[in-house]
């Protein structure tokens, strides 16, 4: 009897580590909480144009089935949320990860991963590859901070680069086999690009009507700009110094449509740049 006893006693200890190997520990409609918190990698870019060295790729996982796409704030160089980029969380437990995003032109897609976890890294895998992250968090400082500022007005509208992206989105740069000066930006669902032949550093120049390209997309539809010969601008550089990266300058462009009788030139005024240097 007493050794039935014991044999009961041991049974009731043992039989919630029985009942929690049994069990699923996730709600198939919960998030993994291992899973929850903020994520990210950087890799190296391999551009033949002047381009930033790497880029940041990170998510927020949210307990509340929502995943949001993290950048760096350029200019503290922290860890921060891309505004606009939340999607919806389909599944995230049972080593499996799917969220659906909107993809321009064709609508609601959806994107799924395998993930496991080893040495503290969430690795993410599917057909094309895996990824490995990191975790962090908000605020975290990863990167050095890099002024990075270019704003203008476009038929009195205003825009400005993003102030958190994967990289920093606006920067200047010279191809290194030719004299050819590249200014780029990235704004929200636009882009600018200026380019110089024979650049020269600190100076004045004309910008020909097919080295500036402005594009904007909604949802999805894309607009690019398409100027012709009769436009004209400038941009002047007030510091181009490669020692320590940094490149600073105005421009104005007037976009003439002269094959269109009903359409207007569309001004570019008042632009501004402080920007890094890449090569």
């Amino acid at each position: 009897m007493q050794k039935m006893k014991k044999i009961f006693i041991i049974f009731l200890l043992l039989f919630p580590i029985l009942l929690s190997n049994c069990s699923d520990p996730v709600s198939p409609d919960e998030v993994d909480a291992r899973l929850t918190g903020e994520w990210y990698f950087i890799y190296n870019n391999n551009s033949p144009n002047p381009s930033p060295e790497t880029t940041f790729t990170g998510i927020q996982i949210n307990s509340d089935k929502t995943i949001n796409s993290l950048g760096i704030e350029t200019n503290t160089g922290k860890v921060a949320v891309i505004k606009y980029s939340s999607k919806k969380i389909i599944k995230a437990n049972e080593r499996e990860l799917i969220w659906e995003y909107l993809l321009g032109g064709i609508g609601l897609s959806t994107i799924s991963y395998n993930y496991r976890f080893e040495n503290e890294k969430l690795i993410l895998s599917n057909e094309s590859g895996s990824l490995t992250y990191t975790k962090t968090k908000l605020g975290a400082q990863l990167i050095e901070p890099v002024t990075c500022n270019l704003s203008f007005e476009k038929d009195s509208i205003f825009y400005e680069n993003e102030k958190i992206s994967a990289y920093p989105s606006a920067y200047a740069g010279k191809i290194s086999t030719s004299d050819f000066f590249l200014l780029n930006a990235e704004m929200d669902h636009a882009f600018l690009r200026i380019g110089i032949n024979n650049f020269n550093g600190i100076g004045s120049y004309v910008i020909q009507y097919d080295k500036f390209e402005f594009g904007e997309f909604h949802s999805d539809v894309g607009i690019i700009l398409v100027p012709d010969s009769l436009s004209k601008g400038e941009i002047i550089i007030t510091q181009y110094d490669e020692v320590n990266r940094m490149c600073s300058g105005t421009f104005y462009f007037n976009a003439a449509f002269p094959d269109d009788p009903d359409s207007v030139a569309t001004v570019f005024k008042e632009g501004i740049f402080t920007v890094p240097i890449y090569k």
